[in-house]
């Protein structure tokens, strides 16, 4: 779906403004005093019906139009009452910006149940949806455990490559629920959009994105072990050649292996994972932790009365009171 331009000029400035907008983030205690002004306004908007701000209404409308082609996929009568949103690393939307845009829509905000992992973005969502990083007994807690326990560390660098932008993530990590990078960015001018009015021409225009993954990856100690490429610009064969060129002596050469196998997850130590597409491997692992989240306890472990009682009620077969 594309994005209206107010939508795609509130990303950008995410994209390229502070990294982090939580108050104790927040450097000066003057900012610090305007972030609390906003916040009251925000309370009263809400309070009175309307989006929280004017960057609310935005990604509302956004995500309403999405919500409402789900709803239409579904069938009549069936309807998106609870969701997870992924934001880009670099951008990292906030539980609170995130919970404004479902409170104004009526949909849960399921990652804002308490949890290991609070935020989902986007790195750990691909991981996800190309199948890594997952326990197969998420519905107790102490068993997923004991299996994460037993995945390969691993040193990911994320390339996304769409018409508006590039962007590279290097995140460490053992499994999908880990959401920390180490190193992000998104380029605005790098998308494969530009490439036609780029004046200097199209050799300098790639050797753009070359030097720019580059210069991601060499201020990167730990090496590179995987490679992920998503955006629905990544199967470019152009595209692919620069990356091999940027990283073909920070890398090893297992994580190159397969750059050029449609749909691919790349790298030392990975099971051979496919998709249809480099497009949807986000939207994928976002609905794999909104499944997680509604058919697995969260942060605890369900005692087996508890589980047979909760299944009895939700058939609607008895009303036994269960002591927690």
């Amino acid at each position: 779906m594309e994005g209206q331009p107010s939508y795609l000029a509130l990303t950008q400035r995410l994209a390229t403004g502070p990294r982090n907008r939580i108050p104790h983030d927040i450097p000066s205690n003057w900012e610090k005093l305007r972030y609390l002004k906003k916040r009251s306004q925000r309370i009263l908007n809400k309070a009175l019906g309307r989006p929280a701000n004017p960057e609310t209404a935005i990604l509302a409308d956004m995500i309403a139009k999405l919500k409402s082609q789900i709803e239409g996929a579904l069938g009549e009568g069936d309807r998106l009452t609870a969701a997870v949103l992924s934001s880009p690393d670099r951008i990292r939307l906030t539980t609170e910006e995130i919970t404004d845009v479902f409170d104004y829509l009526n949909i849960k905000n399921l990652m804002a149940q308490p949890d290991d992992l609070e935020h989902l973005y986007a790195t750990s969502a691909v991981y996800a949806g190309f199948g890594l990083g997952l326990c197969r007994h998420y519905t107790d807690p102490y068993v997923c455990e004991r299996e994460e326990l037993h995945f390969t560390t691993q040193t990911l660098l994320h390339l996304d490559f769409t018409p508006g932008s590039l962007s590279g993530t290097i995140q460490s990590l053992k499994s999908a629920r880990e959401s920390s990078a180490d190193e992000t960015f998104i380029d605005t001018d790098l998308g494969l959009g530009r490439l036609d009015s780029c004046p200097e021409g199209e050799a300098f225009y790639w050797g753009a994105v070359r030097d720019r993954i580059r210069l991601l990856v060499q201020s990167f100690k730990p090496r590179i072990t995987q490679l992920i490429l998503t955006g629905s610009s990544a199967g470019d064969g152009r595209f692919k050649e620069e990356v091999k060129e940027a990283l073909y002596d920070l890398v090893p050469a297992t994580a190159l292996d397969d750059l050029h196998a449609e749909s691919r997850i790349l790298g030392q130590g990975s099971r051979e994972v496919t998709v249809n597409d480099f497009i949807y491997a986000t939207a994928k692992g976002a609905a794999e932790f909104a499944k997680r989240r509604q058919e697995g306890p969260v942060r605890c472990a369900e005692s087996e009365k508890c589980k047979r009682v909760r299944k009895d009620i939700e058939q609607g077969e008895t009303t036994e009171k269960v002591e927690m």
